[in-house]
Protein backbone atom coordinates (compact mmCIF):
# COMPACT_ATOMS: atom_id res chain seq x y z
CA UNK A 1 0.00 0.00 0.00
CA UNK A 2 2.87 2.72 0.86
CA UNK A 3 5.36 2.10 -1.66
CA UNK A 4 7.38 6.13 -1.04
CA UNK A 5 9.92 5.99 1.03
CA UNK A 6 9.76 9.41 3.13
CA UNK A 7 13.36 9.27 5.24
CA UNK A 8 15.00 8.67 2.02
CA UNK A 9 13.51 11.75 0.65
CA UNK A 10 14.12 13.55 4.25
CA UNK A 11 17.93 12.98 3.80
CA UNK A 12 18.41 13.63 0.24
CA UNK A 13 16.96 16.96 1.19
CA UNK A 14 19.87 17.04 4.08
CA UNK A 15 22.70 16.58 1.47
CA UNK A 16 21.28 18.97 -1.06
CA UNK A 17 20.68 21.37 2.02
CA UNK A 18 21.50 24.57 -0.02
CA UNK A 19 19.29 24.86 -2.46
CA UNK A 20 16.61 23.44 0.21
CA UNK A 21 17.07 26.56 2.05
CA UNK A 22 17.20 28.95 -0.78
CA UNK A 23 13.74 27.08 -2.15
CA UNK A 24 12.36 27.97 1.80
CA UNK A 25 13.94 31.27 1.33
CA UNK A 26 11.97 32.57 -2.06
CA UNK A 27 8.67 30.53 0.15
CA UNK A 28 9.30 33.05 3.20
CA UNK A 29 9.72 36.13 1.12
CA UNK A 30 6.45 35.47 -1.03
CA UNK A 31 4.77 35.38 2.35
CA UNK A 32 6.55 38.30 3.79
CA UNK A 33 5.36 39.93 0.21
CA UNK A 34 1.74 39.31 1.04
CA UNK A 35 1.84 40.83 4.37
CA UNK A 36 3.82 43.98 3.15
CA UNK A 37 0.85 44.01 0.54
CA UNK A 38 -1.73 43.51 2.24
CA UNK A 39 -0.64 46.37 5.13
CA UNK A 40 -0.12 48.53 2.64
CA UNK A 41 -3.59 47.84 1.03
CA UNK A 42 -5.01 48.87 4.30
CA UNK A 43 -2.72 51.99 4.87
CA UNK A 44 -4.07 52.89 1.69
CA UNK A 45 -7.58 51.95 2.51
CA UNK A 46 -7.73 54.13 5.86
CA UNK A 47 -6.17 56.48 3.96
CA UNK A 48 -9.28 56.58 1.56
CA UNK A 49 -11.49 55.74 4.51
CA UNK A 50 -10.26 58.80 6.40
CA UNK A 51 -12.54 61.08 4.23
CA UNK A 52 -15.60 58.77 5.26
CA UNK A 53 -16.99 57.77 8.49
CA UNK A 54 -16.59 54.38 7.67
CA UNK A 55 -12.58 53.96 7.94
CA UNK A 56 -12.42 50.43 9.61
CA UNK A 57 -14.70 49.42 6.30
CA UNK A 58 -12.16 51.25 3.71
CA UNK A 59 -8.87 49.55 5.55
CA UNK A 60 -10.53 45.73 4.90
CA UNK A 61 -11.12 46.53 1.54
CA UNK A 62 -8.00 48.06 1.01
CA UNK A 63 -5.92 45.15 2.58
CA UNK A 64 -7.84 42.63 0.82
CA UNK A 65 -7.17 44.17 -2.64
CA UNK A 66 -3.57 44.39 -1.92
CA UNK A 67 -3.20 40.63 -0.77
CA UNK A 68 -5.60 39.50 -3.88
CA UNK A 69 -2.89 42.10 -6.06
CA UNK A 70 -0.14 40.15 -4.56
CA UNK A 71 -1.54 36.64 -5.37
CA UNK A 72 -2.38 37.77 -8.87
CA UNK A 73 2.05 38.40 -9.05
CA UNK A 74 3.01 35.41 -7.94
CA UNK A 75 0.55 33.43 -10.27
CA UNK A 76 2.05 35.18 -13.18
CA UNK A 77 5.59 34.77 -11.88
CA UNK A 78 4.71 30.82 -11.39
CA UNK A 79 6.59 29.97 -14.38
CA UNK A 80 9.78 32.04 -13.14
CA UNK A 81 9.37 30.26 -9.80
CA UNK A 82 9.73 26.62 -11.53
CA UNK A 83 12.83 27.07 -13.37
CA UNK A 84 14.31 29.04 -10.69
CA UNK A 85 13.28 27.44 -7.63
CA UNK A 86 11.78 24.64 -7.77
CA UNK A 87 13.42 22.55 -10.74
CA UNK A 88 16.83 23.20 -9.36
CA UNK A 89 16.17 21.76 -6.06
CA UNK A 90 14.43 18.33 -8.36
CA UNK A 91 17.82 18.77 -10.01
CA UNK A 92 19.66 18.41 -6.93
CA UNK A 93 18.15 15.73 -5.77
CA UNK A 94 18.82 13.62 -8.92
CA UNK A 95 22.04 14.38 -9.01
CA UNK A 96 22.63 13.23 -5.40
CA UNK A 97 20.03 10.34 -6.62
CA UNK A 98 22.55 9.12 -9.14
CA UNK A 99 25.59 9.36 -6.91
CA UNK A 100 27.45 12.39 -8.50
CA UNK A 101 28.51 14.98 -6.16
CA UNK A 102 27.34 18.43 -5.43
CA UNK A 103 29.34 21.79 -4.16
CA UNK A 104 28.34 22.47 -1.29
CA UNK A 105 26.97 26.44 -0.16
CA UNK A 106 26.36 29.06 -3.04
CA UNK A 107 28.21 27.14 -5.76
CA UNK A 108 25.49 24.29 -4.95
CA UNK A 109 22.82 26.99 -6.13
CA UNK A 110 24.52 27.37 -9.59
CA UNK A 111 25.02 24.16 -9.96
CA UNK A 112 21.73 23.16 -9.72
CA UNK A 113 19.95 26.49 -11.76
CA UNK A 114 22.70 25.56 -14.50
CA UNK A 115 21.57 22.02 -14.83
CA UNK A 116 18.01 23.25 -15.19
CA UNK A 117 19.28 26.21 -17.79
CA UNK A 118 21.45 23.64 -19.45
CA UNK A 119 18.14 21.60 -20.33
CA UNK A 120 15.17 23.63 -20.29
CA UNK A 121 16.90 26.41 -21.97
CA UNK A 122 14.35 29.58 -20.88
CA UNK A 123 11.76 30.40 -18.09
CA UNK A 124 8.83 30.09 -21.42
CA UNK A 125 9.79 26.68 -22.31
CA UNK A 126 9.51 25.08 -19.43
CA UNK A 127 6.84 26.41 -18.55
CA UNK A 128 5.38 25.49 -21.77
CA UNK A 129 6.22 21.89 -21.26
CA UNK A 130 5.07 21.53 -17.60
CA UNK A 131 1.28 22.73 -18.74
CA UNK A 132 1.17 19.92 -21.09
CA UNK A 133 2.33 17.74 -18.62
CA UNK A 134 0.22 18.90 -16.05
CA UNK A 135 -2.64 18.23 -18.55
CA UNK A 136 -1.33 14.84 -19.84
CA UNK A 137 -1.52 13.95 -15.99
CA UNK A 138 -5.01 15.30 -15.52
CA UNK A 139 -6.44 13.31 -18.55
CA UNK A 140 -4.85 10.07 -16.79
CA UNK A 141 -6.64 10.32 -14.09
CA UNK A 142 -10.07 11.18 -15.21
CA UNK A 143 -9.68 8.07 -17.37
CA UNK A 144 -9.79 5.67 -14.49
CA UNK A 145 -12.85 3.69 -14.11
CA UNK A 146 -12.83 4.62 -10.13
CA UNK A 147 -12.57 8.20 -11.27
CA UNK A 148 -14.57 8.14 -14.48
CA UNK A 149 -17.63 6.63 -13.10
CA UNK A 150 -18.09 9.10 -10.63
CA UNK A 151 -16.91 12.31 -12.38
CA UNK A 152 -20.69 12.22 -14.22
CA UNK A 153 -22.67 12.13 -11.01
CA UNK A 154 -21.03 15.22 -9.47
CA UNK A 155 -21.27 17.44 -12.93
CA UNK A 156 -24.76 19.00 -12.00
CA UNK A 157 -23.06 20.52 -8.41
CA UNK A 158 -22.10 23.80 -8.39
CA UNK A 159 -18.74 22.75 -6.42
CA UNK A 160 -17.76 20.18 -9.56
CA UNK A 161 -15.21 22.28 -11.29
CA UNK A 162 -14.03 22.98 -7.64
CA UNK A 163 -13.94 19.06 -6.77
CA UNK A 164 -12.34 18.11 -10.44
CA UNK A 165 -9.81 20.74 -9.01
CA UNK A 166 -9.28 19.21 -6.08
CA UNK A 167 -8.86 15.60 -7.09
CA UNK A 168 -6.95 16.71 -9.88
CA UNK A 169 -4.44 18.51 -8.02
CA UNK A 170 -2.81 15.12 -5.77
CA UNK A 171 -1.59 14.11 -9.74
CA UNK A 172 -1.05 17.73 -11.54
CA UNK A 173 2.11 17.84 -8.60
CA UNK A 174 3.56 14.73 -9.63
CA UNK A 175 5.00 16.81 -12.71
CA UNK A 176 7.87 16.92 -10.85
CA UNK A 177 9.04 13.38 -11.56
CA UNK A 178 8.44 14.21 -15.43
CA UNK A 179 10.76 16.85 -15.10
CA UNK A 180 13.09 14.74 -13.03
CA UNK A 181 13.23 12.09 -15.52
CA UNK A 182 14.03 14.69 -18.24
CA UNK A 183 17.11 16.20 -15.84
CA UNK A 184 18.51 13.02 -15.16
CA UNK A 185 18.42 11.56 -19.38
CA UNK A 186 20.96 12.85 -21.81
CA UNK A 187 18.69 13.72 -24.23
CA UNK A 188 18.37 17.23 -25.33
CA UNK A 189 14.82 17.11 -27.28
CA UNK A 190 13.07 18.12 -24.30
CA UNK A 191 9.32 17.03 -25.76
CA UNK A 192 10.32 13.77 -26.83
CA UNK A 193 12.12 13.00 -23.45
CA UNK A 194 8.80 14.16 -21.85
CA UNK A 195 7.04 11.78 -24.36
CA UNK A 196 8.98 9.05 -23.18
CA UNK A 197 8.79 9.90 -19.30
CA UNK A 198 4.69 10.43 -19.64
CA UNK A 199 4.63 6.77 -21.42
CA UNK A 200 7.06 4.98 -18.70
CA UNK A 201 4.27 7.43 -16.06
CA UNK A 202 1.45 5.22 -17.83
CA UNK A 203 2.35 1.79 -17.36
CA UNK A 204 2.84 2.63 -13.72
CA UNK A 205 -0.25 5.05 -13.13
CA UNK A 206 -2.41 3.31 -10.78
CA UNK A 207 0.52 2.86 -8.47
CA UNK A 208 1.79 6.40 -8.64
CA UNK A 209 -1.64 7.66 -8.16
CA UNK A 210 -2.25 5.55 -4.64
CA UNK A 211 0.77 6.87 -3.14
CA UNK A 212 0.57 10.29 -4.37
CA UNK A 213 -3.43 10.51 -3.05
CA UNK A 214 -1.48 9.18 0.35
CA UNK A 215 1.53 11.97 0.41
CA UNK A 216 -1.57 14.51 -0.64
CA UNK A 217 -3.40 13.55 2.35
CA UNK A 218 -0.31 13.66 4.50
CA UNK A 219 1.01 17.23 3.37
CA UNK A 220 -2.32 18.81 4.20
CA UNK A 221 -3.21 17.59 7.11
CA UNK A 222 0.01 18.57 8.45
CA UNK A 223 -0.32 22.07 6.83
CA UNK A 224 -3.48 22.26 8.99
CA UNK A 225 -1.84 21.39 12.06
CA UNK A 226 0.98 24.22 10.76
CA UNK A 227 -2.05 26.82 10.37
CA UNK A 228 -3.32 25.95 14.23
CA UNK A 229 0.14 26.32 15.85
CA UNK A 230 0.37 29.37 13.88
CA UNK A 231 -2.31 31.39 15.21
CA UNK A 232 -0.57 31.45 18.60
CA UNK A 233 2.63 33.57 17.57
CA UNK A 234 0.21 35.57 15.37
CA UNK A 235 -2.11 36.08 18.46
CA UNK A 236 0.56 37.60 20.04
CA UNK A 237 1.12 40.32 17.32
CA UNK A 238 -2.65 40.81 17.44
CA UNK A 239 -2.75 41.21 21.03
CA UNK A 240 0.18 43.71 20.75
CA UNK A 241 -1.88 45.99 18.37
CA UNK A 242 -3.94 48.84 19.17
CA UNK A 243 -7.12 47.60 17.00
CA UNK A 244 -7.91 43.90 16.79
CA UNK A 245 -6.88 42.55 13.28
CA UNK A 246 -10.12 40.16 13.03
CA UNK A 247 -10.33 37.57 10.37
CA UNK A 248 -6.98 38.81 9.13
CA UNK A 249 -4.99 36.93 12.17
CA UNK A 250 -6.42 33.35 10.22
CA UNK A 251 -5.57 34.73 6.87
CA UNK A 252 -1.45 35.27 8.24
CA UNK A 253 -1.85 32.30 9.95
CA UNK A 254 -2.59 30.40 6.98
CA UNK A 255 -0.05 31.89 4.86
CA UNK A 256 2.93 31.05 7.60
CA UNK A 257 1.78 27.68 6.89
CA UNK A 258 2.13 27.86 3.70
CA UNK A 259 5.22 28.49 3.66
CA UNK A 260 6.34 25.44 5.83
CA UNK A 261 4.03 23.48 3.32
CA UNK A 262 5.85 24.96 0.32
CA UNK A 263 9.49 25.42 1.40
CA UNK A 264 9.41 21.95 3.16
CA UNK A 265 6.57 19.79 3.04
CA UNK A 266 6.08 19.95 -0.91
CA UNK A 267 10.09 19.15 -1.59
CA UNK A 268 9.52 15.54 0.52
CA UNK A 269 6.32 14.81 -1.21
CA UNK A 270 8.23 15.71 -4.86
CA UNK A 271 11.15 13.82 -4.08
CA UNK A 272 9.59 10.38 -2.53
CA UNK A 273 7.45 10.31 -6.21
CA UNK A 274 10.38 10.60 -7.65
CA UNK A 275 12.52 8.37 -6.07
CA UNK A 276 9.50 5.77 -6.70
CA UNK A 277 8.97 6.91 -10.25
CA UNK A 278 12.88 6.08 -10.87
CA UNK A 279 12.52 2.72 -8.86
CA UNK A 280 9.42 1.59 -11.42
CA UNK A 281 10.57 2.35 -14.67
CA UNK A 282 14.25 0.81 -14.01
CA UNK A 283 15.38 -1.19 -17.10
CA UNK A 284 11.93 -0.33 -18.33
CA UNK A 285 11.38 1.40 -21.78
CA UNK A 286 7.91 2.51 -22.83
CA UNK A 287 5.65 -0.02 -25.12
CA UNK A 288 4.47 1.35 -28.14
CA UNK A 289 0.77 0.01 -27.35
CA UNK A 290 0.61 2.36 -24.20
CA UNK A 291 1.92 5.12 -26.50
CA UNK A 292 -0.77 4.53 -28.94
CA UNK A 293 -3.35 4.82 -25.71
CA UNK A 294 -1.94 7.31 -24.32
CA UNK A 295 -2.36 9.30 -27.66
CA UNK A 296 -5.63 8.36 -27.85
CA UNK A 297 -6.45 9.30 -24.19
CA UNK A 298 -4.60 12.64 -24.08
CA UNK A 299 -5.12 15.64 -26.89
CA UNK A 300 -2.24 17.43 -24.69
CA UNK A 301 0.16 13.56 -25.55
CA UNK A 302 -0.85 14.47 -28.97
CA UNK A 303 0.73 17.59 -28.86
CA UNK A 304 3.80 16.71 -27.23
CA UNK A 305 4.40 14.00 -29.86
CA UNK A 306 4.36 16.71 -32.58
CA UNK A 307 7.05 18.58 -31.01
CA UNK A 308 9.53 16.01 -30.84
CA UNK A 309 9.65 14.94 -34.18
CA UNK A 310 12.67 12.19 -35.12
CA UNK A 311 16.24 13.89 -35.29
CA UNK A 312 17.97 12.19 -38.73
CA UNK A 313 21.52 13.04 -38.98
CA UNK A 314 23.23 15.54 -41.11
CA UNK A 315 23.24 14.16 -44.96
CA UNK A 316 26.81 14.87 -46.18
CA UNK A 317 27.50 16.97 -48.99
CA UNK A 318 25.74 15.79 -52.49
CA UNK A 319 28.64 13.14 -54.03
CA UNK A 320 31.29 13.36 -51.50
CA UNK A 321 30.66 9.42 -50.24
CA UNK A 322 30.49 8.48 -54.19
CA UNK A 323 33.11 10.45 -56.04
CA UNK A 324 36.86 8.27 -55.65
CA UNK A 325 38.22 10.52 -57.83
CA UNK A 326 37.78 13.60 -55.60
CA UNK A 327 39.10 11.29 -52.73
CA UNK A 328 41.89 10.11 -55.11
CA UNK A 329 42.69 13.97 -56.63
CA UNK A 330 42.81 15.37 -52.73
CA UNK A 331 45.16 12.21 -52.00
CA UNK A 332 47.37 13.39 -55.04
CA UNK A 333 47.62 17.02 -53.73
CA UNK A 334 48.48 15.84 -50.35
CA UNK A 335 51.51 13.78 -51.49
CA UNK A 336 52.74 16.48 -53.71
CA UNK A 337 52.64 18.57 -50.82
CA UNK A 338 54.97 16.73 -49.06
Amino acid sequence: MWEVQLLTATQAIEKTMAVALYRFSICLGIALAFVFATLAGAGMGFAVGSLSSSLSGFGQVGGLVGFIACGVIIYWARGRLLFSVRCPQIAAAVEQMEGRLMPRGAKQIAAATSLVRRRFQDVSLLAGLDRQIKSVLADLLHATPQVSGWMPSIAHLPTARLLNALVARPVAYTDAVILAFQLREEEQNIWRSGQTALVLYAQHFKVLLKNALILYALMYAALIAVFFLMLEPVGWVDEALPESMGWWRYLFALVLAWIIKAGFFEPIAEISMTQLYFDLIKGQESSPESEEKLSRLSPSFQAIKERAPIDLPESPPEGAESDPNAESAQEGESRQED
